[in-house]
């Protein structure tokens, strides 16, 4: 469910998770730190056991591939841990 994701994500080293109800923006929330931003979260209507979210960040200081080699570290250091 939602609110299951929703704890595990706020747990992960380096993601921020912004309340639902509240909008948040490249501008606004991402630029000048390092966090990566979750917003929207929200159920997948073609997976049962799957969710979505918007994802943002300041691309001047974490782009796409250094985000890409962090999130497989974090998905084989969880992978591991099971």
């Amino acid at each position: 469910d939602l609110e299951a994701a929703g704890r595990l994500l706020t747990r992960a080293d380096g993601l921020r998770l912004i309340p639902a109800g509240k909008v948040a923006t490249p501008v606004g929330t991402a630029v000048g730190n390092d966090w990566v931003h979750l917003s929207g979260l929200r159920l997948d209507p073609e997976n049962a056991s799957g969710f979505g979210v918007y994802a943002m960040t300041d691309n001047l200081r974490k782009g796409s591939a250094l985000n890409a080699v962090q999130i497989a570290e974090q998905w084989q250091k969880a992978q591991v841990g099971q």
